[in-house]
């Protein structure tokens, strides 16, 4: 007979499906999309690169890409990225589907974690949702990126502590620990900020099995200590590799700079203020005090100070040090991270928060954990209609509603942009053919023409490509002068261009003179200056003269958030006066 608990479980599993899988679906993540040029346009090279080099030949020269040119230590994530490509190649909608239905197993596996750890569903519900909806959720819908992935092996670890925790037999409990360790190390190395958990969940196993078997805090610490001195060992191993051997990150948004308590206090704001679990958890501390109180109001309050200790050292642990490392870049959009979408960085940060409202909840039981053996708990052990539930109940329902709204907002402006965009590549594909000859006008300072590059050679065989190289201060007047000054491979040194970047630049070129232009041309006007984006305005940059003006009389724009694109269109008109 199949008890109420896995039921329930059951019943959870697809509320959490139908949560995330249909706010894809109704934003339009999961229709008519197509690829973002920042980091998308991995997909297109990567695949490219497979058809040609194979899996594991592309696997290893993208690991020593990241890690030489980019000073990434992320191996897992890379290699998950690579095998995302090989097994769905360009199909943007799966990989949405696929970014999904990750959110999916990690809200679950979190909600399980709580289970294990004998919450009952409403609260390990909550938990899960807290945890994963909110500004982080653009994992939900971003492709590229290691916060998704590392998350659900985290989520997984968790679980198997949890298990290791309240298994009744030792070979299992060992077997879960082992899986434990081995998940816990594998989330460190889809992406940096994973390392800086794993003290944190030393400290967390540590207090589970204290507050499970009621031992001292010293019998705790030696009945963890092997699986404890491993996951030191490694985010010492690790840091120190970082730090020395690999070296500090070349994106200039990001990386540790030092102490410095402004960023550091304004990473703080931003990550109480973006997840909004700062409210909720202000609001749990109101609600669960006084039942906390009230129950600890005697001597037992003395015996049970631990459970009061620990979970307030958990959430530093876990909170801090992420603090540290985002202190530079932040976690709300700005000029210089808007393409990044650096609120994915609230994981892991955001599970310190999550956990220690799940905390506070439980200090507020009647009971212990200990004493909640039943596994139809929340229908036994505790009445499901206590004060304290009926106040987690509209306090999920508030934070679900207003979440669900914002998450939407969100990602349907998102999946709006990318709609835009996979029309704009489109349309580029219907008005050229694979010969055709197409200008690109781009901002030297910034690699979307690189990313461009990347889409259009490898996603739809437009290879002839010409690039016109500006830095926003120089008239093109005479395109031949500006690029002997500003473009070639002595000024990419000079930029201090990253190698792979500079060799994919190296190959762009550009027109002797304004004069070589022809009437059939294609003309891609990529965000060519800063601050310069109507299309009047950039041709009256680029083009002042008479020839040139008779050019553009005959092309029909096409515009997106990367710039436009100019098609020839009357061909009845074929000559072009000369100045």
């Amino acid at each position: 007979m199949i008890s109420s608990t896995k039921i329930i479980d059951s019943f959870v599993f697809l509320f959490l499906f139908c949560l995330i899988i249909g706010l894809l679906w109704t934003s339009g993540n999961l229709s008519d999309t197509g690829p973002r040029i920042v980091d998308d346009n991995q997909i297109y090279k990567l695949h490219t690169e497979i058809n040609h080099k194979g899996f594991v030949g592309t696997l290893n020269d993208h690991l020593d890409s990241r890690i030489e040119n980019y000073n990434r230590f992320v191996p897992l994530f890379l290699v998950h990225k690579v095998t995302e490509v090989h097994l769905f190649e360009k199909n943007i909608i799966i990989w949405r589907l696929y970014s999904g239905l990750i959110g999916v197993l990690t809200a679950f596996f979190l909600y399980l974690f709580a289970r294990t750890l004998k919450f009952n569903c409403l609260e390990s519900m909550g938990f899960a949702i807290f945890t994963m909806l909110g500004a982080q959720s653009v994992t939900f819908w971003k492709l590229i990126q290691g916060e998704g992935i590392g998350m659900m092996i985290l989520s997984v670890s968790l679980l198997f502590m949890a298990r290791s925790v309240y298994s009744n037999s030792n070979k299992t409990q060992l077997v879960y620990t082992v899986l434990h360790v081995v998940f816990a190390i594998a989330a460190s190395l889809s992406k940096e900020s994973f390392i800086l958990i794993l003290p944190a969940m030393v400290l967390c196993r540590i207090w589970l099995v204290n507050i499970s078997n009621q031992e001292s805090i010293k019998e705790s610490i030696l009945f963890c200590l092997p699986a404890s001195i491993i996951l030191i060992v490694v985010c010492i191993a690790e840091l120190i590799l970082i730090k020395y051997g690999i070296g500090k990150t070349t994106f200039g948004y990001a990386g540790w700079e030092g102490f410095n308590f402004t960023p550091i206090l304004l990473a703080l704001s931003q990550l109480i203020e973006l997840n909004d679990l700062g409210l909720v958890l202000l609001a749990t501390i109101f609600v669960t005090s006084p039942l906390i109180i009230t129950k600890n109001f005697s001597n037992a309050f003395k015996a049970q100070r631990i459970s009061f200790v620990f979970p307030i050292l958990l959430f530093v642990l876990i909170v801090v040090p992420q603090l540290l490392l985002y202190s530079k870049s932040g976690f709300i959009s700005s000029p210089k991270t808007l393409h990044v979408h650096p609120e994915r960085y609230l994981y892991p940060a955001i599970f310190g928060f999550s956990f220690l409202i799940l905390i506070l909840f439980r200090l507020a039981r009647p009971v212990h954990i200990k004493n909640s053996t039943n596994e139809d708990s929340e229908l036994n052990g505790f009445p499901f209609f206590t004060l304290k539930n009926i106040l987690l109940f509209f306090i999920l329902l508030a934070f679900l509603s207003a979440k669900t709204w914002g998450v939407n907002f969100r990602a349907t402006a998102y999946a709006e942009e990318s709609r835009m965009l996979n029309k704009w590549f489109h349309s580029i594909a219907e008005h050229t053919a694979p010969s055709d000859r197409i200008v690109i006008f781009y901002n030297q300072r910034n690699n979307d023409a690189i990313r461009l590059k990347f889409i259009l050679e490898n996603g739809f065989d437009r290879k002839n490509l010409i690039f016109m190289p500006n830095f926003g201060t120089v008239p093109f007047s005479d395109v031949k002068s500006v690029c002997e000054k500003l473009s070639g491979y002595e000024l990419l040194k000079k930029c201090r261009i990253r190698e792979d970047l500079r060799a994919h630049l190296h190959t762009m070129h550009g027109l002797e003179s304004m004069n070589e232009l022809k009437l059939t041309d294609t003309f891609i006007f990529l965000n060519v200056m800063p601050g310069l984006y109507h299309q009047t305005e950039v041709e009256k940059h680029f083009f002042s003269d008479k020839r040139s003006a008779t050019i553009l009389r005959n092309h029909k724009r096409h515009e997106s958030s990367l710039g436009y694109v100019s098609y020839y269109t009357n061909k009845s008109e074929t000559n072009i006066p000369q100045e």
